[in-house]
């Protein structure tokens, strides 16, 4: 990994743990953070609501509530 100001460049294919520590580590360094998501879980946000999308084919846990495959939850801001 290369940073020039706030641009990085990698130059490899690091495995999943690589890679999760570099961009936990570039997150931190930008005042973000991360949230570790279920796989098949997308999560957007509106001025007023948060939505979790299942495109899983099962159901899925995401912070205590099980969403159905192809289902939505959603959430007050």
């Amino acid at each position: 990994v290369v940073k020039s100001g706030n641009l990085y460049y990698l130059a490899g294919w690091p495995d999943r743990k690589g890679y999760d520590r570099i961009i936990d580590q570039i997150a931190t360094s930008a005042g973000l953070i991360i949230e570790r998501m279920p796989p098949g879980l997308r999560v957007r946000d509106t001025a007023t609501h948060r939505f979790a999308f299942n495109y899983a084919a099962q159901p899925t846990i995401w912070r205590g509530v099980a969403i159905p495959p192809g289902g939505v939850h959603w959430i007050e801001k």
